[in-house]
């Protein structure tokens, strides 16, 4: 299957259940993936102790995607346009940061609400997408269940939360 044109940013989180779920491979090799610095440091991190903890390729993450850094002036600059109105985890910050400067053909795959919402209050919800999407499209089932935050449902019901807080 040909890759994808677009850009396909990528948070911690998606690249964690992706490792659960065993989906990476089928990720990596369908879908031009983009990322931050943030992610990959947030990949390598973690209580490997943890029950429940995913153990994650950050070396074969970092060698399957575009790996940005972010500048101060487009952390500042995404700061000023949400003006204190969500908060965001480093992670997503610098992911939204980068992706909010791309002039090019993009989407973000995150289940991070206020990840979402931000998207939201920048005229780009439109340009989330669910994991589920992004893996269905690479031909991938997963035999583990995706948890909710990942699923296309979900990413529905929270568009639909967002359109109908914003026509009060």
């Amino acid at each position: 299957m040909a890759a994808s044109s677009n850009d396909h940013y990528i948070d911690t989180n998606v690249v964690i259940e992706c490792f659960r779920v065993g989906g990476w491979k089928a990720l990596a090799s369908r879908h031009r993936l983009v990322t931050v610095d943030k992610v990959i440091k947030e990949c390598a991190a973690g209580a490997g102790r943890r029950k429940g903890y995913v153990v994650v390729d950050a070396a074969g993450v970092k060698s399957q995607t575009q790996v940005h850094n972010v500048s101060p002036s487009e952390l500042a600059s995404l700061r000023l346009q949400l003006a204190g109105r969500v908060n965001l985890d480093p992670g997503e910050e610098n992911l939204l940061a980068k992706a909010a400067t791309d002039r090019g053909s993009w989407f973000i795959c995150s289940p991070d609400g206020a990840l979402v919402r931000a998207c939201s209050l920048l005229n780009c919800v439109d340009r989330v997408v669910s994991l589920e999407s992004l893996l269905a499209a690479a031909g991938f089932t997963p035999k583990t269940a995706l948890q909710h935050q990942y699923t296309e449902r979900w990413l529905s019901r929270k568009r639909t939360q967002l359109l109908l807080e914003s026509s009060d």
